[in-house]
């Protein structure tokens, strides 16, 4: 998908410019509030080292690294695009996410078992074992998706090319990168939905609606942004898409939620 900055927008958004002016401020509040997201979890789910007895299983080694290695370059890159931009909106956002997706890595490695080494026999965290000898660690861990060192050589690489891309100042490029990136993050949750609509009903918890209730306000405030005050493709197509996406789970949700569905699909 080609996203070169001379895109034309969509047909004009007849909204009033006191509004476009509120939404270019509101829309760095909403994606630090998008980002704080995943804080709550990291702090409550417990690490490795201290399981919750009435909950064995729930522990650190539930959750994937994936989104916060998503969550990180998508800052960085946006960080990169808004110096080039001179947007400050852009910037000051995606370098408070940088530090954000930074300190969750952070928490989220401590909490796996530290960066040591693990024995060679070592089981990975998502082991059903209820013991683990020796103790396991983060970098044991084989269900990431991947490895940790994969995560590390795949980051390491798209931050390396958009920093030389930022260095050229290959703005549509580094637009481009930046979109997939940040389609990626905004579109995963989307490969749960077809599983639920093919079973008919979402277990409670299956969608997070307030995460995509935050999402759909983010991408709604980034696209009026975009389309009006900024007039750039790389700013609007991936929020309106992600628009589309937060406003999918939330109507997946309403429609195969609740007890009422429930008992309809099992009588069925």
């Amino acid at each position: 998908m080609s996203l070169p900055l001379s895109t034309p927008p969509p047909p004009a958004l007849l909204l009033p410019p006191r509004f476009i002016l509120f939404a270019g401020h509101m829309a760095p509040v909403a994606s630090i509030v998008l980002m704080l997201a995943p804080l709550p979890t990291l702090l409550t789910i417990p690490g490795v080292s201290s399981p919750d007895v009435s909950q064995p299983s729930l522990t650190i080694a539930s959750l994937p690294l994936l989104p916060y290695t998503c969550m990180l370059l998508n800052s960085s890159l946006w960080t990169l695009y808004g110096l080039l931009l001179a947007d400050p909106p852009i910037i000051t956002c995606n370098a408070i996410g940088v530090i954000l997706s930074s300190l969750f890595l952070t928490i989220f490695v401590q909490k796996s078992g530290g960066l040591k080494q693990p024995e060679k026999h070592s089981l990975p965290l998502s082991s059903a074992s209820p013991t683990h000898a020796p103790p396991p660690t983060f970098l044991a861990r084989r269900d990431l998706p991947s490895t940790p060192a994969a995560h590390f050589k795949l980051s390491t690489f798209v931050l390396s090319l958009g920093f030389l891309l930022f260095l050229t100042s290959s703005r549509h490029l580094l637009g481009l990168l930046a979109n997939v990136v940040c389609l990626a993050l905004f579109v995963s949750p989307l490969s749960k939905l077809a599983q639920i609509v093919r079973a008919g009903y979402a277990p409670p918890g299956s969608i997070p609606v307030p995460f995509a209730l935050a999402q759909a306000l983010n991408c709604f405030m980034w696209s009026v942004h975009g389309v009006c005050t900024l007039d750039d493709a790389a700013v609007w197509v991936p929020n309106v898409l992600g628009l589309a996406a937060a406003v999918a789970q939330a109507g997946v949700s309403f429609y195969y939620g609740g007890s009422a569905r429930a008992c309809k699909v099992a009588s069925m």
